[in-house]
């Protein structure tokens, strides 16, 4: 009776532990690749551990199939930084300032938008991902900064130090988190957000006019699109591993 009696002791307490640790939230970080490989810096890895999320590396990948049945045991997603979205993705000609596409990274992060987009799963996309984001809910891209702005947005290393300001809206998350209207970012990017995508709002510009920052406009789905890359600025301030605390929070 006693051996029994702890067995189930044993097996109540392995339970709990193994809810205990399910209570951490699992988050899909997008990567890149080809037929190959499928790639992602690993920076975004360690800004979701430190948050105290779960990270899960999505294979880049056209199977959307597949793709919905990984989202489904997501509870939340990032989108990463990577090459240029293919214009013919917005409807237009590619310049030819327009720099490395890569249709199946393309074909890939689409489908994960598809299959996330208007669920519960909060959406993080940086960078690339926030252009991608703005694409996949009706916007357009700048396909080349320089070119079609004249404005530069591409610094020399390190990317863990700012390059410029962003202003921020007060009613924003960004400002919620940060608590000032105006933060120092890196910049590593030359295409941005141009017509701003359906349900979605701006919620930080650089001085030169620059989209750094965008959310939902509505109470439902979290989406947060960041333009400039906050897991690389947590290395060397610390204060920007509060976006990811909150995001981590809100998958919870």
């Amino acid at each position: 009776m006693n051996i029994r009696r702890t067995a189930i002791i044993v097996v109540m307490i392995l339970t709990c532990m193994t809810m205990q640790a399910r209570k951490k939230p699992l988050v899909g970080i997008t990567c890149g690749g080809n037929d190959a490989v499928s790639t992602m810096e690993n920076s975004y890895v360690k800004a979701v551990l430190a948050a105290g999320g779960i990270p899960v590396l999505l294979p880049c990948t056209s199977n959307a199939a597949a793709v919905r049945e990984i989202v489904k045991s997501l509870d939340a997603i990032i989108f990463t930084g990577g090459e240029d979205v293919n214009p013919a993705r917005y409807g237009e000609a590619p310049l030819p300032q327009l720099g490395t596409v890569n249709d199946l990274r393309d074909a890939s992060d689409f489908e994960y938008a598809s299959a996330v987009l208007g669920t519960r799963i909060p959406v993080m996309a940086i960078c690339r991902g926030s252009q991608l984001i703005n694409v996949a809910c009706g916007g357009t891209l700048y396909q080349d900064l320089p070119s079609q702005k004249g404005v530069v947005h591409t610094q020399a290393p390190p990317v863990s130090e700012p390059m410029h300001e962003a202003t921020l809206e007060t009613d924003s998350v960004l400002y919620g988190l940060m608590k000032a209207t105006t933060v120092e970012v890196n910049s590593t990017h030359h295409q941005a957000v141009k017509k701003i995508g359906n349900g979605l709002r701006v919620t930080a510009m650089s001085k030169d006019g620059i989209v750094e920052s965008y959310q939902n406009t509505g109470k439902g789905q979290i989406i947060i699109g960041i333009q400039f890359h906050p897991e690389e600025m947590i290395k060397s301030h610390e204060e920007w591993n509060e976006v990811f605390r909150w995001f981590i929070a809100k998958a919870r």
